[in-house]
């Protein structure tokens, strides 16, 4: 019963999520072939304009090419988003709306209920990580630019289990402010600040001050462009972004313990 009580609590926003992602996937694939035409005409246009790097190398590197639009920027912030997103609700949210009695009625521990729909939403979030890495290789084939399957599920990988630091947030935040559409404004506001911060540092190669880099878990989310090998995952940021992710969670199930709702 938990277990669908908190799919369908989180059932829209998984399928809401769900439909974008693949949205985002299929532009940046099946447009590959229209946004390198578009390049090469602003190039011929422009003769002596100074191209960034990462264009000339995403010009002819189609894997690149979807590393740096998918797993590092705009996918990556759009499943950010929906990270946070699906996990707001909760108790805390149930009271604010009025419906936390039948819940807290429930011959389950508070911890037991915070653990199902919390196990409910990384479920959600493992499979929208799982989307682009399905989707892109086939898609790939419709364009003639092949896309090796082992980069989309290493990228996923890593995409998935740093970014269960974002649910975990999106968990704290529903804890501490018991409002209805608090913590939705509060984990959008926060998402878009955290990559307005990033922005000036987001191309490949650009150096990070000290303390960005202790906080920059969207470079551990994509990885670098290519993963050849176990030493060219960053597990030392996975492991990091882990151990936040439990230590925000467990802070939310001990906050939900003690209150009185």
């Amino acid at each position: 019963m938990l277990w669908y009580k908190a799919w369908l609590e989180t059932r829209f926003r998984f399928i809401a999520s769900a439909v974008l992602v693949i949205g985002c996937c299929a532009f940046f694939v099946l447009g590959n072939p229209f946004i390198l035409g578009t390049w090469r005409e602003w190039q011929q246009q422009h003769p002596h304009e100074v191209e960034q790097a990462w264009i000339l190398r995403a010009t002819g590197d189609y894997p690149y090419f979807i590393w740096h639009f998918v797993f590092r920027l705009l996918l990556q912030q759009l499943w950010v988003l929906c990270a946070v997103l699906i996990g707001l609700g909760g108790l805390s949210r149930e009271a604010a709306q009025g419906t936390s009695g039948f819940t807290s009625s429930l011959p389950v521990s508070r911890r037991r209920l915070m653990s199902v729909r919390s196990a409910v939403g990384g479920l959600e979030m493992a499979m929208l990580g799982l989307i682009p890495s399905l989707l892109i290789p086939l898609l790939s084939i419709l364009i003639g630019k092949p896309y090796p399957v082992w980069q989309g599920v290493s990228h996923s990988f890593l995409l998935v289990l740093a970014g269960l630091l974002f649910f975990s947030l999106g968990v704290f935040l529903s804890t501490i402010v018991q409002s209805e559409h608090g913590p939705t404004l509060l984990g959008v506001a926060f998402v878009a600040l955290f990559y307005f911060i990033l922005t000036p540092y987001s191309e490949e190669g650009v150096s990070e001050p000290l303390w960005l880099r202790l906080i920059d878990v969207s470079r551990v989310m994509a990885g670098p462009p290519y993963l050849l090998s176990m030493g060219a995952f960053p597990l030392w940021g996975v492991g990091l972004s882990l151990s936040a992710a439990f230590g925000l969670f467990y802070l939310s199930v001990r906050m939900t313990e003690q209150r009185d709702f």
